[in-house]
């Protein structure tokens, strides 16, 4: 390239227009890296780097794709100046744009560092896009050379992608392998920030093993160190998965606690993905707690993110979330409509666990429906691919929905089997939630069997998992079981007041329940009137 000047009679100096929008470039590029070193920097500094760059937005666009074009020097330098930043600010597809030209620029000027950089990034594009398969070959692209050049830092950040690719693909063991790695070599280089992600990434895969507490431990550690190095978006991130873990142990009140505090970060960043979770976290939360219709606006705001924003995993997590709330509310045809939807979107992504996840539904729907045979087909197939992925906690929902198939068999005692053994894992796992819903449905098994004592042993169980838990649905449907057999066993009035506080619940939570509940009473009130 031609940097020439030249001097006219009058002695001033005359500049290129090629020197000058390389001035400009470079200056703007500054601006990125002042802004990237800022967030780095943590604490108030973190809103001090997004806001400049937030200001200067438009002019650093511009340059880049100029550079593209012109200088690929300058082109393989903005995305690794600004990675911090424009993580947060760019949807995926731009990510990919940036990055491809960047890899472009590294192989023209042979900057090997610079590609395993770019290679690992892309990846990570590609892993929010859901194209997880993709995302590994381009890690596995990346620690390649990083461990030709001798890039620990690079190797380390790649072990920590490659276990999070793993961990969404489900296989649990291998994930641990890459994140045992990560941990190892972040504390021998002393980077703080890899070593709280190594922690919780092995939380994430304890979790998905359903060892909720240790997963507690992990997180906690997570988050103390994000905090310690001002690292907003990965206290965020810890928060987010505390959240996950007190909602799997059945706390629901304490998950929603941590997905607010999720919520702020992420809005006060401007993380539009992060915002996109913990809506549906929260949608989750109240949905379990049987505020439907407030779950339903949260998934709904998390489906219009995530489509704007291109994250398919976070649209096919709100789909099936809707479904699952859709169900609740009695509407099993706009139901299987959403879980479809997901499936389809699960498949297309490669994501073994969501797809596992909307066939079990799928299942239980047919189940309602009174198809017992595509039931078993959708449960065993989900069962399957809980089993093939470590899933637990999906082999223990997939084992209660069987369990819940037989029962509309009419076959008591094969229902028995699976619910039993359902609990089983929901024990080990330490989902009370879970427990709880098998629990009750035990207690209608035995009382089909005419076994009433075990009956009402197991519904005042659930009674009590629900109530310490916060599980309103729960509640009411354990008390909903017990005024039903005290009515049976000719205790009418007693049965006629345990029902009325189901009732009470039910229509406070919108449940579908609470129609049947009223009939009954109605009948009851009507019998003794008689």
């Amino acid at each position: 390239m031609e940097n020439k000047r030249w001097k006219p009679k009058d002695g001033k100096i005359i500049v290129k227009e090629q020197e000058v929008r390389l001035l400009h470039a470079r200056y703007y590029l500054n601006v990125l890296r002042t802004a990237n070193e800022l967030y780095k920097a943590g604490g108030e500094n973190v809103l001090i780097g997004l806001q400049r760059f937030d200001r200067e937005w438009l002019q650093i666009k511009d340059v880049q794709a100029w550079a593209a074009m012109s200088i690929p020097e300058l082109c393989n330098e903005f995305p690794n100046v600004g990675s911090y930043v424009l993580d947060l600010r760019l949807i995926p597809l731009e990510k990919i744009v940036w990055r491809e030209k960047a890899l472009e620029a590294a192989l023209k000027i042979k900057d090997r560092a610079s590609q395993s950089v770019h290679l690992s990034n892309l990846g990570l594009a590609h892993f929010s896009l859901g194209n997880v398969q993709k995302a590994i070959e381009l890690y596995n692209e990346a620690i390649k050379i990083a461990r030709e050049i001798g890039d620990r830092r690079g190797e380390c950040a790649d072990l920590g992608n490659l276990g999070n690719g793993h961990y969404t693909l489900g296989n649990m063991q291998k994930a641990i392998e890459y994140y045992d790695q990560q941990l190892a070599i972040a504390r021998e280089i002393g980077d703080l920030r890899w070593e709280g992600n190594a922690i919780g990434g092995l939380g994430l895969a304890y979790m998905a093993l359903g060892n909720a507490y240790k997963a507690i431990e992990n997180y906690e550690k997570s988050l103390l160190i994000a905090r310690n190095i001002g690292d907003k978006d990965s206290e965020g991130v810890w928060l987010s998965n505390l959240g996950i873990a007190y909602a799997d142990l059945g706390d629901m009140l304490k998950a929603i606690e941590y997905y607010e505090r999720r919520l702020v970060i992420a809005q006060e960043i401007r993380d539009r993905h992060a915002e996109a979770n913990a809506l549906g976290n929260l949608g989750n939360a109240y949905n379990s707690l049987g505020d439907v219709r407030k779950a339903i606006g949260f998934h709904e705001q998390t489906m219009y993110l995530a489509f704007k924003i291109g994250d398919r995993h976070a649209e096919q997590k709100a789909l099936s979330n809707l479904g699952n709330a859709y169900f609740n509310l009695g509407d099993l045809s706009k139901s299987i409509t959403f879980f479809e939807k997901a499936l389809a979107i699960a498949r297309e992504i490669g994501d073994k666990r969501g797809e596992g996840t909307n066939i079990g539904n799928i299942g239980v729907i047919y189940a309602n429906l009174g198809d017992s045979n595509r039931a078993v087909e959708f449960n065993n197939m989900r069962l399957q691919i809980a089993r093939e992925t470590g899933d637990r906690r999906g082999e223990s929902a997939a084992l209660g929905n069987l369990g819940m198939t037989y029962a509309n068999f009419g076959d008591s005692n094969k229902a028995i089997d699976f619910y039993e053994k359902a609990i089983v894992i929901a024990r080990e796992i330490g989902n009370r939630l879970q427990e709880g819903t098998f629990l009750g449905n035990l207690g209608i098994e035995y009382n089909h069997l005419k076994r009433v004592d075990k009956a009402k042993e197991f519904h005042e169980r659930a009674l009590r998992i629900g109530r310490e838990i916060g599980d309103r649905l729960g509640e009411g449907n354990a008390l909903a079981n017990l005024g039903n057999i005290a009515y049976e066993e000719g205790k009418k009035r007693k049965g006629i007041e345990i029902m009325k506080q189901a009732l009470a619940i039910f229509k406070a939570i919108e449940s579908p329940s609470a129609e049947w509940t009223k009939e009954k009473l109605k009948e009851w009130e009507e019998e003794r009137g008689a």
